[in-house]
């Protein structure tokens, strides 16, 4: 049975949880029109530049070293891998090209889920809201409010947990196993400094598929608070987009506990950057007297390598907090509001306005077209 808890806001997780950002700073989810080149190519706002221009200018000054070594010194740096640099070249460029690869389809399969898991919540409240706006009783009030309450709770919570890879990870580990006996170094992580984590996120039962319990718990009890209980169709399709919900909250939540396996990740990571801090040595083999070539083949083939390198790592996680990553805490915050409305303060106000369209639609025998 609902009680006063359920009236009771639940915690923000969003904003308690997730550090805090200068939203008139921070955008992500960049905008761009992909008809202006020069706008497109000397953009810096979620730009690679900043962080791969360190690169070409360490190896543009290396390779200006070995030139001058050479030239003054007559000390020769530089030398010709031939057919062996070729072939790791190769390999380089197959690493770059499946890394960017997984990388941009984890991207957009991670939207994918995210939009599916917001709008199944928005609908549910939608739906509820439609299919009780009927009674407009004290107690059926307090029935929408308590889904309201225990919606936004499941939504935050969930949220929060996808976009925290340590949170995530902590949250299943803590679950799963005694935390005194956790495997953490087995995970690349170190006891003394995790272990608090595990049982502060025990205490709270901080998981979702509990709060998605609660949110179940409130459709079933309905008949309880509703002059005409929902229908059994209703009821179903309410929890139906509840487990729609839940479906790509667990799609969502392999971004966050599932990396790219690290034995790929550390092989290919080691073999780029030794590739690209070999390049200085290995083009001046061939320029003579021109440094001016060097510097440019140096500076370019840095930019390309690197640079693809760098937006790989940041696309590896969609759901982080990089300038490129998915805008979960807005549009969080966004399904939140539609919740409160369909829900919340002005409840009364929708309820009226779809109980009269839900009047009109049965003159027809079927609230399809609404």
């Amino acid at each position: 049975a609902l009680s006063s808890d359920h009236l009771t806001p639940p915690a923000t997780y969003c904003t308690e949880y997730t550090p805090h950002r200068n939203w008139s700073r921070l955008q992500m989810t960049i905008i761009y029109n992909a008809d202006r080149h020069r706008e497109v190519i000397f953009k810096i706002q979620g730009s690679v530049w900043p962080r791969v221009l360190p690169f070409c200018l360490f190896n543009v000054a290396a390779t200006v070293v070995i030139w001058i070594l050479y030239k003054s010194l007559d000390v020769r740096l530089a030398f010709d891998g031939g057919l062996g640099y070729q072939y790791i070249s190769v390999l380089v460029s197959f690493f770059i090209v499946s890394n960017v690869n997984t990388a941009y389809n984890r991207f957009w399969e991670a939207r994918g889920f995210l939009g599916k898991a917001l709008n199944a919540a928005c609908m549910l409240a939608s739906r509820a809201a439609l299919y009780s706006s009927h009674d407009q009783s004290d107690k059926a009030h307090i029935w929408r409010a308590a889904l309201q309450n225990r919606l936004i709770e499941m939504v935050e919570k969930s949220m929060y947990i996808v976009q925290n890879e340590r949170a995530a990870a902590f949250n299943l580990m803590g679950k799963i196993v005694d935390p005194d006996s956790t495997p953490f170094q087995k995970h690349g992580l170190r006891k003394s400094k995790h272990i608090q984590k595990v049982e502060k996120l025990q205490e709270d039962a901080f998981t979702a598929n509990e709060s998605g319990l609660a949110v179940d718990i409130v459709i079933l009890t309905n008949g309880k608070y509703l002059e005409t209980p929902l229908q059994a169709q209703e009821k179903m399709e309410l929890l139906g987009r509840m487990s729609a919900f839940m479906d790509a909250h667990s799609g969502l939540l392999k971004f966050s506990i599932t990396p790219q396996p690290f034995v790929i990740v550390q092989m290919g990571r080691t073999i780029i950057f030794a590739w690209v801090f070999l390049l200085p040595f290995a083009i001046t083999t061939n320029i003579g007297d021109n440094l001016w070539e060097s510097i440019l083949l140096v500076f370019l083939v840095t930019y390309g390598f690197m640079g693809l390198t760098l937006a790989e790592i940041e696309m590896h996680d969609p759901l982080g907090n990089d300038e490129n990553d998915l805008e979960t805490d807005l549009y969080t915050k966004l399904s939140v509001g539609d919740i409160k409305g369909f829900l919340g303060a002005n409840e009364t106000e929708v309820t009226n306005l779809m109980s009269n369209a839900y009047r009109e639609s049965e003159n027809y025998g079927s609230i399809e077209p609404l």
